[in-house]
């Protein structure tokens, strides 16, 4: 579902705007990224987080043990190289930011044998010392002040 920004939106600004697993449930997830930077006062920041299912390995696993909650969310969205270009053409300095949490696996199953290999898959590949990547890591993140 699109989310309408077509009508005048009244924004107050803030100092930290922080969205958590927000925009990867839209299709024009750039526009609802350029809409909270408006929020943003200057020199404020902006911090964004989101799951990643859009890496090979998070993918797969979702597509198999957690398909419904895969099913709600706008993988595309799940580009951190794309929310680094959205912001900086909106004046933002980019902080830190990209894959998090080297290798770890979620899911929203309620299933009972989904439940036990999500939890299988956590106790023996958990392992958070990992580089991180877009391939396996489960988070995304950015953080960036508005110039």
């Amino acid at each position: 579902k699109l989310l309408d920004i077509s009508g005048p939106i009244e924004m107050k600004k803030y100092d930290l705007v922080f969205s958590s697993g927000f925009i990867e449930h839209f299709p024009n997830f750039v526009e609802v990224i350029k809409i909270h930077t408006n929020f943003v006062k200057n020199g404020g920041y902006i911090f964004i987080t989101a799951p990643n299912f859009a890496g090979s390995v998070q993918k797969f696993l979702h597509t198999i043990l957690d398909k419904e909650n895969l099913s709600v969310h706008y993988l595309p969205a799940m580009d951190y190289n794309k929310w680094e270009e959205v912001l900086i053409k909106e004046n933002y300095e980019i902080i830190d930011g990209g894959y998090i949490g080297g290798f770890d696996f979620w899911s929203a199953n309620k299933n009972i044998v989904a439940r036990i290999f999500t939890k299988l898959i956590r106790i023996i590949f958990c392992w958070r010392f990992l580089p991180n990547t877009r391939l396996y890591s489960p988070e995304i993140f950015i953080v960036a002040k508005k110039k």
